[in-house]
């Protein structure tokens, strides 16, 4: 029984950990993009706010769930959250770029509900034959290619943008192959 509880607490920390590590890389390279402009005053306030909603988000989620650690890494989930949102706003701001949500995150977070879907359904029918390992490996495999292959068929990069990726040669000559130039 203890082990049940242990494995279903681990498991819930180590997924919203993903989702943190995802936060913290994308609110490091907002930062650093503030730092090389010269804005650190913006990076500051950004880690101010993250600072306050943290400890306003560890009261209110320690008290009432009577959660020791689950409450902190809610809380800082939340913080990342508004660190990340912070930072890109001002990244935004400098640089004056215009987003066009469709192409910057409507079709990258539908390319990753697809990715979530297939490595949810692998997950679900071939673990119980072909194992952990190798339903991971063959998850990444073809959660990859499917997502690389909905940001092309929805045609989420121009070719300044292909050609600037690591690799992006690949990218070019797989959407000449497929005619979506």
């Amino acid at each position: 029984e203890f082990r049940r509880v242990l494995f279903r607490s681990l498991t819930s920390l180590l997924q919203k950990g993903a989702v943190a590590v995802l936060l913290t890389v994308l609110s490091l390279l907002f930062g650093r993009i503030l730092v090389y402009t010269g804005k650190t005053y913006h990076v500051m306030a950004s880690l101010g706010i993250y600072v306050i909603v943290f400890v306003v988000g560890s009261v209110i989620c320690l008290r009432p769930m009577d959660r020791d650690i689950e409450g902190l890494v809610l809380a800082g989930i939340a913080a990342l959250v508004v660190l990340c949102i912070s930072m890109g706003a001002f990244v935004f701001k400098q640089l004056r770029v215009k987003v066009d949500l469709m192409y910057w995150i409507g079709i990258p977070c539908l390319a990753v509900l697809i990715c979530g879907l297939i490595w949810y359904l692998l997950g679900r029918f071939l673990t119980p034959y072909l194992g952990y390992l190798v339903t991971m490996i063959l998850g990444l495999l073809v959660g990859s290619a499917v997502y690389w292959a909905v940001l092309i068929l929805l045609r989420s990069f121009s070719r300044q943008e292909t050609e600037i990726l690591p690799g992006g040669w690949i990218l070019s000559q797989l959407k000449e192959w497929m005619h979506i130039v």
